[in-house]
């Protein structure tokens, strides 16, 4: 009996206490493989790791999409559905070859559920082909201010070699970052991504909704909004916004093993920090498309105004001056 009492004593030992599991815990997750923590008002990177690292975003690059659609297809025109959009693997809200739908439809699909069909009929609509929507977020993404060298092909963020578009995007946490915060000043987009669920009637008649896929807004305080993202190439992606006490934190997470914790402590962190003790020596400067193109438009406005039909005259009355009085000194 006695040998048997000591034998299991032994086995014990080698199981609770030999074992690493046991000795030392049950192993936290990987960290993922880049992230960043900015706060939105004053530009001040809190925190980054890796941040300049170009990898695949998933469809968290769909808010760089929801961007250049918004920018380029004013006044929420009807938006003609392709054989490739309708083809889109799922996510998607099986639209169909031929149909015409609403550019508000599509716009809230695309950002809350998700849908690579709703982001491909969007590209397509914009710029009229994939190819030329790839230049067009590129030419987009330098106003921007986008300066890791990104890499835009695909609307969908899919990265895959059966479905991408030229095998997808690659995009650091830092340019992403940058594409976050004008999301968040883009009057038409930051009511969309803090939005729960969308009802709307399909083309077909049938009143459907689609779910935002971010559980944040349900479970974090202050959260709103902003995008997951996920395929087996990029792991878990996510951009994570919420205010509180007047301050908005941003948050950027890739090759994730879970989107949300990782966030979850990044915004923790950086509410934690009082706005006076923020680091300053890494602030990012905001940009959005609109301002940028109103700006430039005003330029060129502004240059013609200057040579306005009062200033012509002015001009022309001061030579005929000049010249009259060259002439009549000439003739003494």
């Amino acid at each position: 009996m006695r040998r048997y009492v000591a034998l299991s004593l032994a086995i014990a030992c080698v199981l609770f206490t030999g074992s690493p599991a046991f000795a030392q815990g049950t192993p936290s997750p990987p960290d993922p493989h880049s992230w960043i923590l900015v706060d939105h008002d004053t530009g001040a990177v809190l925190e980054a790791h890796d941040d300049h690292a170009r990898l695949p975003p998933a469809s968290i690059t769909k808010l760089m999409t929801a961007l250049v659609v918004t920018d380029r297809l004013h006044g929420n025109p009807m938006v003609p559905i392709s054989a490739n959009a309708a083809r889109m693997p799922a996510m998607k809200i099986d639209v169909k070859q031929g149909e015409q739908w609403p550019f508000e439809t599509l716009l809230n699909a695309m950002l809350l559920s998700s849908a690579n069909d709703a982001a491909v009929a969007l590209a397509e609509a914009a710029s009229g082909s994939l190819t030329q929507f790839a230049i067009d977020r590129s030419n987009e993404a330098m106003q921007l201010g986008l300066a890791d060298s990104p890499v835009f092909n695909d609307p969908a963020g899919l990265d895959d070699s059966e479905w991408s578009n030229n095998g997808g995007d690659l995009v650091s946490a830092r340019d992403m970052a940058i594409v976050a915060r004008a999301v968040l000043t883009n009057p038409e987009l930051a009511p969309i991504v803090m939005r729960q669920r969308y009802e709307f009637v399909a083309p077909d008649g049938r009143t459907r909704h689609v779910i935002n896929h971010n559980k944040m807004l349900e479970t974090y305080s202050g959260a709103i909004g902003m995008k997951t993202g996920y395929t087996t190439k990029a792991k878990n992606t996510f951009v994570g916004a919420a205010k509180r006490d007047g301050r908005t934190m941003v948050a950027v997470v890739f090759g994730a093993p879970s989107p949300y914790p990782k966030a979850v402590e990044l915004l923790d962190r950086g509410f934690a920090i009082p706005a006076a003790a923020e680091p300053r020596g890494d602030t990012m400067q905001l940009h959005t498309l609109g301002a940028v193109h109103n700006e430039v438009v005003a330029a060129g406005k502004t240059s013609h105004r200057s040579v306005s039909p009062f200033a012509w005259a002015v001009v022309i009355g001061v030579a005929m001056f000049v010249i009259l009085r060259t002439r009549s000194r000439s003739t003494r």
